[in-house]
């Protein structure tokens, strides 16, 4: 039905009509989360792999052991790198028990945190664009799509880290609406709040060598905040005065910090002879990254100046605490990490923080803009903003590079617990489940006895592994495409990886088994987004052959290409 002047004045009347505004904007914001969560969750466990990742590992260590979970002050407080999580390391006990420990299970909490996140800040969302349903409506839709953009789904795709850095967005904005409503109500109680969960933050962002640094500087930035908010409270009420009055204390306390920040910095970057890097390290983000964060942060600075010369900053205050939480932290973890070099520091992983920067930029931008009868100009720039907020949406929901990089991830840790289940895993398989695969392989025997994912199952070509299996009838559904050898991580022993693909009238195979010139079952492979992977023992004669089972059946199937490691493929 094409969108007609009728049309479009019937769909605004249900947007802004008091009776069904409300129904509406749930409506709206229940469906973009539900897509957007529901296409995020199959982007993450595509292919499917149980296995977390990188500092998991050193966080369980202690936690779970051989005869089950073990929890002590000892084990929640223990640094991991930077680290003290002491509420994520209850999750993850937690989600061993329920699911010994499987990745699904951390990414469907990261994912429920995360609707979590959407649903309140479009509740505080509400309570500022109360009265312009149509900005509300646009939140609705720009605030799943950010919270669940395929450019931000690290922290869907590391369970591990969406239950560190979700949990923390959770208790930021719960915690930064608190201390608004306490300024704004002169309410000591909402400040109690405040000041418990910033005490929180604080422990949560200790570091071994740096944390009296990092706290200072963080109590610093809050106090900043804070003065900020009381002096908007206490301005005098004239417009003159009022903009006099905004100018006086914003641009001082930007300068500030601003100021404040790249002193410690400085300091830090001397007393570590570290500046030396900075110019090489400046350049590895990219030039478009480097415009794309100047511009956001542009805007919201914009709409922050010009709320406080409307002073109008006390009803907004929520949204510039949460807009200059994503620099914040990015400068207190730069600075945390310095210890472990400049090219950790200035690495960017934490894109769940990005987010909340993101989401308060667009309700500031939004509250921002003029009301009521303007002018042509006032409602072209109007015009131009909305229209500028729905291109960045069809941007972040179109941009893919992210999901790529962890799909091929993902098909890495296929291959690695396959191998780890069969106990040939080399150092290339556990690099790809976390860099420090040191820690990961002295956890191994104490994983395999606790029956900690991936060790909690196996597929049933793994069942056949030691069997001898005749050759099958019928045409062959698949090949072998490469093979090579490696090296195992224990012992002088070398094992085969091979990968192909399997598929019969538009079915992937469930699983391949591997067997050897004896027909006796030496590995097993798993499907990948590219066809299948698998690994073997060394065979004890050539040629290597690959069998596949279908779901719902029995039967194996033949594949092509057999192959004699080392040398050219050998078709049967």
């Amino acid at each position: 039905m094409p969108l007609t002047h009728g049309n479009f004045a019937a769909l605004s009347r249900l947007v802004t009509s008091p009776r069904t505004r409300t129904w509406v904007f749930l409506a709206v914001a229940a469906l973009v989360t539900a897509i957007a969560a529901a296409l995020t969750f199959r982007r993450a466990i595509t292919p499917w792999s149980t296995l977390p990742d990188s500092d998991y590992w050193g966080n369980i260590s202690g936690i779970v052991t051989e005869s089950g979970v073990r929890l002590g002050l000892d084990t929640l407080l223990r640094h991991n790198n930077e680290h003290i999580v002491v509420i994520p390391n209850l999750i993850y006990a937690a989600n061993y028990l329920a699911t010994s420990g499987s990745n699904t299970g951390l990414i469907i909490y990261s994912l429920a945190v995360g609707i979590a996140c959407t649903g309140l800040l479009l509740a505080l969302a509400r309570e500022t664009l109360r009265d312009t349903p149509c900005r509300l409506m646009l939140c609705a839709l720009l605030f799943p799509l950010v919270m669940f953009s395929a450019k931000l789904t690290h922290s869907y795709f590391l369970g591990m880290s969406g239950t560190i850095w979700l949990t923390a967005d959770l208790f930021v904005i719960t915690s930064a609406a608190a201390l608004a409503r306490a300024i704004a109500t002169e309410s000591a109680a909402w400040l109690l709040v405040f000041a418990v969960r910033r005490r929180a933050w604080r422990a949560r962002l200790q570091h071994r060598h740096l944390h009296a640094h990092r706290a200072r500087a963080l109590l610093r930035g809050q106090a900043v905040a804070a003065q900020t908010a009381w002096s908007s409270l206490t301005a005098p009420a004239s417009r003159h005065a009022r903009g006099r009055s905004a100018r006086a204390w914003l641009g001082p306390c930007l300068s500030q910090c601003a100021a404040g920040q790249t002193r410690f910095c400085l300091r830090l970057a001397q007393a570590r002879r570290v500046c030396p890097d900075l110019s090489r390290q400046r350049g590895a983000t990219g030039p478009l990254r480097l415009v794309a964060g100047l511009v956001i942060v542009g805007a919201g600075i914009a709409s922050i100046w010009r709320l406080a010369a409307e002073r109008r900053v006390t009803d907004t205050l929520l949204w510039v605490i949460l807009f200059f939480f994503a620099p914040f932290n990015a400068l207190m973890t730069g600075i945390g990490r310095l210890g472990y070099g400049v090219k950790i520091a200035a690495t960017s992983r934490y894109q769940s923080v990005t987010a909340i920067t993101l989401i308060a930029t667009i309700v500031l931008v939004l509250a921002a803009l003029p009301t009521g009868a303007v002018s042509r100009r006032a409602a072209r720039l109007q015009a131009i903003a909305f229209g500028a907020l729905l291109v960045c949406a069809v941007l972040i929901a179109i941009d893919r590079s992210y999901v790529a990089n962890y799909a091929a991830r993902n098909e890495r840790k296929v291959v690695a617990e396959t191998a780890m289940r069969q106990g040939i895993e080399g150092n290339q398989h556990l690099k790809a489940v976390t860099p420090a695969f040191g820690q990961l392989d002295r956890a191994l025997p104490v994983l395999r006895a606790a029956k900690h994912a991936p060790f909690h199952w196996r597929s049933r070509c793994e069942g056949m592994l030691g069997q001898t299996i005749a050759a099958p009838a019928g045409p062959a559904v698949g090949r072998i495409e490469s093979s090579s050898s490696y090296k195992v991580s224990h012992g002088d022993g070398r094992a085969l990886e091979l990968s192909g693909f399997a598929e019969r009238n538009g079915v992937t195979a469930e699983c391949i088994v591997l067997v050897d010139g004896t027909r006796t079952a030496i590995g097993a492979g798993a499907p990948v987004v590219s066809g299948w992977k698998g690994v073997a023992a060394s065979p004890k004669t050539m040629p290597v052959c690959a069998l596949a089972l279908f779901p719902g059946e029995n039967e194996l199937a033949a594949l092509d290409g057999c192959q004699i490691v080392g040398e050219d493929p050998a078709t049967r």
